[in-house]
């Protein structure tokens, strides 16, 4: 109810650039265009010049596909600024939530809501303004930092970073259509809104009234919370819950094993390995990394390395010939795969042990039953659907279809166990974040913007909610969250069942208390 409660307005000024850069037909800060690309030009001998008409049908392929993927962007565009238009005038706006089936929390309006792409939050800031004080400008500039994508050193040289380019910054904000350095961040509209905020704050100092929501975004959150239940320092090292002088980068860690590995296979003469030497970067291992503790299989990295691949080759950088994505990125797929589960083997071994939990109770048609840390119930049971053959004449052919019905009443075993880990965390983040937000209500805190393992509060708050989120999550694991887990699930089954579940795999020493030293947990 706290989240649902924040007032929230209109930015005026960000959607006053969005509307006029749209306006105009231009694509700044990766705004799609309002019309189609046209297509090339059509060479004089096109009839008679295969080669020339080859070439053309090539290129003009190319824009025909940007043109379509780019048909539903400018749609949502539109209609993000149909709705901010509706409520520009709006003293406070409010946005109901949602629980889903694990407890995450979702806001029920789409395109422009404090969960939404880039636009659709820029257009959006805090009713409630709140003064700087001693310490919000120090976080509006972290928070800057962050939108630039500087955020792989300590907060102090963040801090710094943007004291430096504070007035490029501070142009930005004055005159965004001529002076365009916020185009060049990673969120660039989330950018502007900041880079305006900041050019307040050098006009008028700590008093200046910030409506900015500032962002603390978890170290991969999903490695983060099984490193804590499995108290392993080594994996709990690489994401961020040990105390260090800089943020830890598990995503560059895991790239720099792999290059090893492929420089050890190319040496052998794996033909796969000599294509990626010198070529995995944090960029190609970052997705992998991300979605392994929410179910990424070998085979599902595979598709993302792919994607990798597929995009730097349509920004004119080819990675790997065409011919040869497939086997490459398999091959690779797998090295990652495997170096992921060595720097964060402790993680690996409880996403394994739940998995095999999940087959045993499944065996015996049985759901998954929980109970979060904060009291929710969750369920999980993935059935097989019922279907039903049809078959029917299109366009003179006979077309044999498959439809479904309705739910079936037996449990889809591998559904069970590839679910049972990103769900399980799923319902973990929720936990932490509504503590976090019931802790900070308890203080007084009242606006909050909250995305799953991104939290937000005014910047002259942060100190605060930066203690609470940690001293929330360090309550969480104040117990043996795998433990109490386990004896959850095998007070549900059968007594001939429960001895089948296995013992839990061993735990460290890791004590939860040292997160409330981390200054990169969160950040």
């Amino acid at each position: 109810n706290a989240i649902q409660n924040t007032a929230w307005r209109i930015n005026s000024t960000v959607l006053d650039v969005t509307k006029e850069v749209w306006d105009a037909g231009r694509s700044l800060g990766k705004l799609p265009l309002r019309d189609d690309q046209p297509l090339p030009t059509k060479p004089h001998d096109i009839e008679t010049n295969k080669e020339a008409r080859i070439s053309w049908s090539r290129h003009a392929a190319k824009v025909h596909a940007a043109n379509h993927k780019a048909q539903g962007k400018r749609i949502a565009m539109s209609q993000k600024l149909w709705i901010a238009d509706k409520f520009k005038n709006e003293e406070e706006i409010f946005f109901p939530c949602v629980l889903d089936w694990r407890s995450r929390i979702y806001y029920v309006p789409t395109l422009v809501n404090p969960q939404a792409d880039d636009t659709g939050k820029a257009l959006l800031e805090f009713a409630e303004g709140k003064p700087l004080g001693e310490s919000g400008g120090y976080w509006l500039a972290v928070h800057i930092a962050n939108l630039f994508g500087i955020d792989k050193c300590s907060l102090d040289n963040r801090v710094e970073w943007v004291q430096k380019n504070s007035d490029t910054l501070c142009m930005s904000a004055l005159d965004p259509l001529n002076y365009q350095a916020w185009c060049n961040a990673d969120k660039p509209w989330q950018a502007l809104a900041a880079c305006i905020e900041w050019n307040g704050f050098m006009t008028e100092g700590n008093s200046f009234v910030s409506h900015l929501p500032i962002a603390m975004d978890g170290s991969n959150n999903g490695l983060q919370h099984f490193s804590m239940m499995m108290r392993d320092a080594h994996s709990g090292a690489a994401v961020n819950l040990v105390p260090a002088e800089k943020p830890e980068d598990i995503y560059q860690r895991v790239a720099d094993r792999v290059s090893l590995k492929v420089e050890v296979d190319m040496h052998e003469g794996v033909e796969e390995a000599k294509l990626w030497v010198g070529k995995v970067t944090r960029k190609i291992c970052k997705r992998p990394c991300m979605t392994l503790p929410y179910g990424a299989t070998q085979f599902g990295m595979k598709d993302q390395i792919a994607q990798e691949v597929q995009k730097a080759a349509a920004e004119g950088d080819v990675i790997i010939e065409s011919e040869h994505v497939h086997k490459a990125c398999l091959y690779l797929a797998k090295i990652i795969y495997a170096s992921i589960g060595e720097v964060v083997s402790a993680a690996s071994d409880a996403m394994g042990w739940l998995q095999e939990t999940a087959r045993i109770i499944a065996s015996d048609n049985l759901p998954v039953r929980w109970t979060t840390p904060t009291g929710f119930p969750v369920v999980q049971s993935y059935r097989k659907p019922q279907m039903r053959k049809v078959e029917t004449i299109v366009g003179g052919a006979r077309l044999r279809m498959d439809i479904r019905e309705a739910e079936g009443a037996k449990l889809d075993k591998k559904k069970q166990a590839l679910g049972i880990s990103p769900n399980t965390v799923h319902s973990l983040d929720a936990s932490h974040l509504m503590t976090t937000v019931n802790y900070c209500k308890a203080i007084g805190l009242e606006s909050f913007a909250m995305v799953h393992d991104s939290y937000a509060v005014h910047a002259c708050d942060t100190d605060d909610m930066n203690h609470l989120i940690r001293r929330a999550f360090v309550d969480q694991y104040s117990i043996d969250v795998l433990a109490d887990y386990r004896e959850q699930i095998i007070a549900q089954i059968p007594a001939e069942l429960a001895a089948e579940i296995p013992d839990l795999p061993e735990k460290g020493d890791l004590e939860p208390e040292s997160i409330m030293d981390s200054e990169y947990f969160f950040a």
